[in-house]
C-alpha cells in the first residue's frame, strides 16, 4: 500500500500554497511515502559548500549552532589555539623597563604599531595578541614603559 505525500492533495484556486511544501533544488518533497527526489550534481555541490562553511568558518568563530550558551574564550569566539600571551605575563610589566626586558616577558618583541621622535623624545608603541582577539599594548618613551593596556586576557 502506498501512502500519498502529503503535497498531493488538490489545492484550492483561492488558498496561498504552503512555502514549505514547495520543490527544494528542483525536487518535490514527499513525506512518509519513498522519495523520488533526484541527486544532481549540483545538489551535492550545495550540500557539500554548506558542509564545508560549517566547519571552517561557523564552528571556528563560535557561531551557537548547538545551541550552547557556554562562555567563549574571547570576543571573536572559540579559539582553537591556546593564548600565547596570558595575564600573568603582563602584570609582570613595570615602567620604567626596557623594550628587551618586556619581550623577555612576553617572548617576543611584539607588533611595532607606531614610531615618533622629535623634541628629544623617541616615543615607540608595541601590541600583542592572541588569536581569539586578547591582546595587550605597550607604549615606550626612550625606551621606558610608560603605559600598557590589556584587553581580555587570561
Amino acid at each position: 500500500m502506498s501512502v500519498p505525500a502529503m503535497n498531493d492533495a488538490p489545492i484550492a484556486p483561492n488558498q496561498p500554497q504552503n512555502p514549505f511544501t514547495k520543490p527544494l533544488f528542483g525536487t518535490k518533497p514527499t513525506f512518509g511515502a519513498k522519495s523520488t527526489a533526484t541527486v544532481t550534481p549540483g545538489n551535492r555541490f550545495i550540500t557539500w559548500l554548506v558542509w564545508l562553511f560549517i566547519i571552517f568558518v561557523a564552528l571556528p568563530t563560535g557561531c551557537n549552532l548547538l545551541g550552547n550558551s557556554g562562555t567563549h574564550s574571547g570576543p571573536i569566539g572559540i579559539s582553537l589555539v591556546a593564548p600565547k600571551y596570558s595575564l600573568t605575563q603582563y602584570n609582570q610589566l613595570q615602567n620604567g623597563m626596557s623594550h628587551a626586558q618586556v619581550a623577555a616577558i612576553m617572548g617576543d618583541g611584539g607588533q611595532p604599531n607606531s614610531h615618533v621622535e622629535g623634541g628629544g623624545f623617541v616615543i615607540d608603541m608595541y601590541s600583542w595578541a592572541n588569536g581569539d582577539g586578547s591582546n595587550c599594548n605597550a607604549q615606550f618613551q626612550n625606551d621606558q614603559l610608560q603605559a600598557k593596556a590589556q584587553f581580555g586576557l587570561r
